[in-house]
């Protein structure tokens, strides 16, 4: 995920960007050097620690770092330039609402580059990754978008990830990338 955002031509040295689901980092400390601010979120302030921790070592001065659950991010309306949420609507309670925060503090023209599973039935790899959704259909992702004020850009769908049967079945979970304008 980290190749396809560095080379998608979003990301700006004058730019605010938002991490929601930040874990430890490795997103926002590979994006540090291309903007001029990242603001690292996530729910655990245990990750937020390690994410300090790592970006320290790497010299990387430009990472703020928030606790929150991303559906109510302590920023003002319109005060960031681009969101990424790497594998984070599925851990979500209310993805809905996320998806709503994200129009909250993205300026008009901001984009949002969203990487998440696309709709499986494997309930094993729900369990083991703590899921609260079994993923989402491209329907409904691009519905909750729309809803809240985005125009979408681009939707690719990656291949399916076989878990050793039959791929290509509704329990392979799959991974989509989205990038959605904020109008």
């Amino acid at each position: 995920m980290i190749d396809r955002l560095l080379d998608s031509g979003l990301l700006g040295e004058d730019m605010v960007l938002v991490d929601l689901g930040a874990g430890d980092g490795y997103l926002s400390r590979a994006v540090a050097p291309k903007v001029d601010t990242v603001i690292a979120v996530d729910i655990s302030g245990a990750m937020i620690s390690e994410l300090r921790k790592k970006a320290a070592r790497e010299g990387l001065k430009n990472i703020q770092t928030v606790v929150s659950d991303g559906c109510d991010v302590p920023l003002g309306d319109g005060s960031v330039d681009i969101v990424c949420a790497n594998m984070f609507l599925h851990h979500i309670e209310e993805p809905v609402t996320a998806v709503r925060e994200m129009s909250r503090i993205l300026r008009p023209g901001g984009k949002v580059f969203l990487a998440d599973l696309t709709e499986h039935g494997n309930r094993e790899l729900m369990e083991a990754m703590h899921d609260l959704w079994p993923g989402f259909s491209r329907k409904e992702i691009i519905r909750w978008f729309e809803k809240s004020g985005f125009r979408i850009e681009q939707f690719d769908t990656l291949a399916r990830k076989s878990s050793g049967r039959k791929s290509g079945t509704k329990k392979d979970a799959g991974v989509f990338i989205m990038v959605a304008e904020k109008q």
